[in-house]
């Protein structure tokens, strides 16, 4: 059975130093690089990864898509974590787990990068997915319970908007509590708007938590906007 380690990491597409310079001082447990969505390339993810190389904290790369070409992409990065967007079943994590490990056990070449020492290590990178959609609700016993995969991530919004439009009657809140018992073993990391809301998500089952870090600090920053003056 998994411990109980609670801590909040961020969701982000800045790999500025400043913001990595600060991850790496507060410890934080990890750091989710999106590239999904987002334009942010592999190589500016592989400059991250290289940056908080002797810290303390995990850095994921959420991919754009599971085809094998885009996780070859991506795992050369050097990150320890894969995380997958938009999956709906076991079919998916089998496809995308033989696309991250070395011949003969998956489909990922051998050839020499810096992710791999350039032949010295042939480790693989953890791969966890996100729910995010009805179906993966669906199959979550089963995900839970593969090998294949580290731990999973509650993708809230998608899995908001995929239930409004598939089962509008099924109330979001019991999901969001029958997946955390799912995952209990396995982890499942849920969103946050603002750190002192994880309190509430580790009361439900939550061990960690993630914040959106340019969603977080566009917010901040729009509560310094001077308020409209009336003539």
């Amino acid at each position: 059975m998994a411990t109980t380690e609670y801590g909040i990491g961020l969701v982000t597409t800045d790999t500025g130093p400043l913001l990595l310079n600060h991850v790496r001082l507060a410890g934080l447990p990890f750091l989710v690089l999106d590239a999904e969505h987002t334009g942010l390339t592999p190589a500016r993810c592989a400059e991250a990864v290289r940056a908080l190389s002797m810290s303390d904290t995990r850095v994921c790369v959420r991919v754009p898509d599971g085809s094998p070409a885009t996780l070859a992409e991506f795992v050369n990065t050097g990150a320890a974590e894969i995380v997958l967007p938009r999956v709906l079943c076991m079919a998916d994590i089998e496809e995308a787990a033989a696309a991250l490990r070395y011949a003969p056990e998956g489909l990922r070449s051998r050839a020499p990068s810096a992710a791999n020492g350039y032949g010295e290590s042939w480790e693989v990178p953890a791969l966890s997915v996100i729910i995010e959609t009805v179906d993966a609700v669906d199959a979550a016993a089963k995900i839970a319970a593969s090998d294949l995969i580290c731990r999973a991530w509650l993708g809230l919004a998608d899995l908001r908007g995929d239930l409004a439009r598939q089962r509008p009657d099924e109330p979001l809140d019991e999901i969001v509590d029958e997946l955390l018992r799912t995952f209990a073993d396995r982890d499942l990391v849920v969103p946050v708007a603002r750190p002192e809301a994880a309190a509430e998500m580790y009361r439900r089952g939550a061990r960690s938590c993630y914040l959106y870090w340019d969603k977080y600090l566009h917010r901040v920053l729009g509560e310094f906007r001077a308020p409209a003056v009336r003539g």
